[in-house]
């Protein structure tokens, strides 16, 4: 392999200080279970931060939704690094996450376990600050959940921030699936989100799956672009592209697809859920205001934020 190329792969470039900030670990360690079925499977991981049990802190609850034949342990870097940032991290053990059902799920099993006396996370988390966050199919999964959840009489906790990471264009949607029912299942729209705030995350290499940007007069919503745009114009909202990342980069281990290192992505996921689950001044000068640090930052393009005001205080 030539030096570019092994560089391009492993090396890490420099980074503006809210974006570094965020890429180094947080101060908690990170603590991890594994939920079972009835038949001993495992249904969740879940990464927490150490001591939540007993604690004094109420942690936000991050779930999460693995892409297409993926397992939780290709993201665990990745929750664990969210973890160690203060959240409670819940994720499905499903490969196949695209109707938003599993991760609907999982937030309904943490917060219960929140409410019940004889769990470890009694009275440790906050079920008024909601994220959903996932991977390729996962990242449609996640647009479909945040959207029923908030939904008037979903009967689901309403959820308060969605980041959908290489999120495929319409067009792949149900490819190769001849289930007549499938796309009323696994359709994902951004007009439907219509509530808390978005932010869409994609790779430059990734013109196939999430391109950035579609041609004039394409049909539906085949881009990042597209997505964001049909978001309402009321709902905060951003968008931003990883400079040189390809679809799978955000795995542990990728082995197809890929460009960067992993931790390219962390620091601006982690601000983001930090910014709109914790109102960490900090965080949001990544996004707030007139000189947001995304919009500035060489590393990413297209990046574009709306509805995000100035940072709290």
């Amino acid at each position: 392999m030539a030096l570019s190329t092994w560089c391009l792969i492993h090396c890490e470039r420099p980074r503006l200080p809210v974006e570094a900030a965020y890429t180094a670990p947080g101060p908690w360690p990170v603590e991890r279970a594994t939920v079972k079925d009835g038949a001993g499977a495992a249904k969740y991981e879940l990464f927490y931060p150490s001591g939540t049990a007993g604690g004094t802190v109420r942690h936000p609850i991050l779930a999460w939704g693995n892409g297409t034949d993926a397992t939780v342990a290709e993201y665990s870097r990745l929750l664990a690094q969210m973890a160690s940032w203060g959240f409670a991290v819940i994720a499905s053990t499903s490969a196949n996450t695209g109707t938003g059902q599993e991760m609907l799920a999982s937030v309904d099993w943490l917060v219960a376990a929140n409410d019940d006396p004889a769990s470890a996370f009694y009275g440790t988390l906050d079920p008024t600050k909601i994220g959903v966050f996932g991977h390729s199919q996962g990242a449609g999964g996640s647009m479909r959940a945040f959207a029923l959840a908030n939904e008037p009489g979903s009967g689901h906790r309403p959820m308060s921030t969605l980041v959908p990471i290489e999120l495929p264009a319409q067009k792949w949607i149900c490819v190769g699936n001849s289930d007549p029912e499938c796309k009323a299942r696994h359709w994902f729209d951004g007009a439907a989100i219509r509530s808390g705030s978005v932010f869409f995350v994609n790779g430059s290499r990734d013109s196939l799956i999430s391109p950035s940007t579609q041609a004039p007069g394409t049909e539906g919503q085949q881009s990042m672009a597209a997505f964001f745009d049909a978001v309402p114009d009321a709902v905060p909202k951003a968008r931003a592209t990883l400079a040189g990342a390809d679809h799978n980069d955000i795995q542990d281990a990728c082995k197809i697809l890929c460009s960067v290192p992993q931790a390219e992505y962390f620091g601006y996921l982690v601000a983001w859920m930090r910014y709109r689950l914790m109102d960490d001044p900090i965080a949001s000068l990544a996004f707030a205001g007139p000189d947001a640090e995304l919009v500035r930052n060489a590393g990413w393009e297209n990046a574009t934020v709306s509805g995000l005001g100035v940072k709290p205080d």
